[in-house]
Parts: C-alpha cells; structure tokens; sequence
C-alpha cells in the first residue's frame, strides 16, 4: 500500500535505529502477542495448494529475508528486511507486525508489515510476493489478518505513502474508505525501480515525491483542528474528500497563554537527507526556535525537512512559517496521541518537476497542485 515502504526512515528511526517515542508502541508486548497468534488457510485459485497465513515465527524471519532477494535482489532499500534477526527484534519490540504467507513446505511466499507510527496510526509496508504465486489476492489475505491484530491493540488509522508513478496504490487507499492527505514533495531518492515493480522515470540519485494517505479502521471521535490560516485551506481541501470529524480552528482561544519557551526534537534519516522536526510544546518562540533548527539542518546538508505541529493545541493556530520557507506536506490525523499532526515540509531545491506525476482524481489532483504552489510560494518568501 505504500509507495517507499518506510522511505523515509526518520519516521521511525533516528541514524539506523529505532527511535520511537512513547509506551505504546509495546503495547503489543505488554499484552502479549501470542494472544494475536492466529492463522488462517487460503486456498490458491485454479489450485489444491494450501497456504497458511500467519504472524511471522522466528522460523519464518529467514524465508522473508529470501524473498526479498528473490523480489529485488539486494537492492531493496530498507536493509533491515534482509536481516532475520532485525525482523524478530523489531517484531518483538513492538515497532513492526509481520504477516506472512507459508507453503506446507515452510517457504515464505507473500509478506506485508504494519510499522507503529502512533498510538492509533499504523504504516502499510514491505508488501512482496514471490512471482509464482503473484495474482491470487494474497496481499489482501494479509492486510486482512494484520488488520484484525491492530485494531484489538487500539489501532484507527492505516497510512500509506503512494507513489506518484502511476494511480494503483492510490486507488488502494480510496478504495479502502481512506483519503489521500497530502503530499511530501522530493522527499526520498529516486530508484530505477519502485516497490511496486514499476521503472521510475526519474534518475537515479534524484528526488521522488510521495503522497500520504490514511484509512479509517474504527470508529472516530470528534476533535479540533488549531492551525494558522496560512495553512487553512490546504487542510480544509484535504478533509473535503472525508466525513472525518473535525473542525478547523484559526484563531487562538481569546484568554489562551502559551508556554514561554518551545520545545522541539530532531532526527536525520538513514542517507542524512531529510531531518525531522517534533514540536513538542509551542512556546512565544515557536518562529525561532523552528528557524534555529531549520538552519542547523541546512548548515548539516540537509534536502529537505519534515515539521511536525500538533493540532491539538490552540498555540497551533499561531504558527505561521511560510516566511521561513515552510509550506503544507500533509495532515496527519491523531499521529499523536489525542492529537492530529500538521506536517510542514522545507526544500533545499524546489524545482518541482510534475511531469511524471499520476493523479488518481480530479480532487487528489487538485490538492496535490495547490501544495506545489504553496511550496514554490514559500520558496519565494523563505529566504530569511
């Protein structure tokens, strides 16, 4: 369902690690996951050949690992997928579910990963197939079963990050109930080849942008959205396509005081191309503060920057940084825990070339080109 299945590693991982905050994402540990250890039987059409889907086994992490070299070889890019114990320490942490499809014979033939992003937010990701047994639906099979898993731990959302390649992931997450969000422009490096088998019309060592998109799994609750106006109508446009409910909020409550000083975390990805910036708490110097990080990851080399502001606080609507180079990526629904997450994106190049983008609807392609023109626009102004 994804487009760079954990692409963007920061999401997870701070310099090849994982770095996750929060005591739920073990919940799956503290509740014990053997209590999710079902499996179901799938019978291949046109066939007598049964598999069985399950819950990845410390037997089972090795055979991932080969089909990954059988699907790509070794040019896979999260390395981790061909590290049999990676995959276990990661599964039993609590970071990753893994659900795999198995012959009699114990060959892995089909695997797809849930990565906890939240405490209600799942990613979609690592999906492959061996090619004798591709068109059977088994990736459905899966994201049934792990869906199943992560909705008895509390999970609502699923997200995806679609490529711009071509219009079927996309439709995945429509078809799905689920809305595309936004979209995170030259954010991870082109390869010849994306996930999903399609040859990428961008060079090589170029940059790729990516959508993001989310689908409801479980009932939703009413909440506001705090959010300068200088962002309003992106998120509005990106809602429009939901009956989520939440409603926009521009102005700061009459009264509200906010913290004194800021705080703010930081993380580069893998390749130390794209840093991350947590708000944590927004404080009278939340323009600053933001700048100050931001030069601290151009001055390391950073491409591009991911700015995450949560929602759920009034300060929110106080924070307007298209001056400073910061325009709309995605809207980000309860990333954090009783609260939605605005993410900002910063570009060090923002040439922006659409050329070879792939639009699923006329409502995604609206939004996809208003955030180019809010990027090209904060390009202008940004030059602090």
């Amino acid at each position: 369902m994804d487009g760079c299945p954990r692409q963007n590693p920061a999401y997870r991982r701070t310099k090849g690690r994982a770095s996750l905050a929060g005591p739920f994402l073990f919940r799956a540990v503290a509740l014990g996951l053997s209590q999710y250890v079902f499996c179901a039987s799938v019978t291949m059409s046109g066939t007598d050949e049964q598999l069985v889907v399950r819950l990845m086994t410390h037997e089972d992490a090795a055979g991932v690992a080969e089909l990954a070299k059988a699907c790509y070889g070794m040019t896979y890019r999260h390395q981790e997928i061909y590290s049999p114990e990676q995959l276990i320490e990661d599964q039993e942490a609590g970071i990753q579910l893994n659900e795999v499809a198995v012959t009699e014979d114990g060959e892995v033939v089909s695997h797809s990963a849930f990565v906890f992003h939240g405490p209600t937010v799942v990613e979609s990701c690592e999906a492959m197939t061996a090619e004798l047994y591709r068109g059977h639906k088994l990736f459905e099979q899966l994201e049934i079963q792990l869906v199943e898993r992560v909705q008895k731990l509390g999970v609502k959302w699923i997200m995806a990050e679609p490529v711009l390649l071509h219009t079927a992931s996309q439709e995945v997450v429509v078809r799905g109930g689920g809305a595309i969000t936004g979209v995170r422009l030259k954010c991870c490096t082109a390869e010849t080849v994306d996930p999903d088998g399609f040859i990428d019309k961008i060079a090589p060592g170029g940059r790729r942008s990516l959508t993001i998109g989310f689908v409801p799994i479980a009932q939703l609750t009413e909440s506001d959205v705090w959010l300068s106006s200088d962002y309003a109508e992106l998120v509005a446009m990106a809602l429009g396509q939901t009956v989520w409910p939440r409603t926009l909020r521009t102005e700061v409550p009459e009264g509200f005081v906010a913290a004194k000083r800021s705080t703010l975390s930081s993380s580069f990805d893998q390749r130390q191309e794209n840093m991350r910036i947590e708000v944590e708490v927004i404080g009278e110097d939340i323009t600053d503060a933001v700048c100050a990080a931001r030069d601290e990851a151009q001055a390391a080399g950073a491409l591009s920057i991911d700015l995450r502001i949560p929602t759920g606080d009034p300060a929110s609507a106080s924070v307007a940084l298209l001056e400073e180079g910061f325009s709309y990526a995605a809207f980000l629904p309860e990333l954090r825990e009783r609260s939605d997450v605005l993410l900002l994106q910063w570009l060090a190049d923002r040439q922006i070339d659409t050329d070879v983008w792939q639009l699923l609807n006329p409502q995604i392609e609206t939004l996809a080109h208003a955030i180019v023109a809010q990027a090209k626009l904060a390009a202008a102004r940004g030059r602090r």
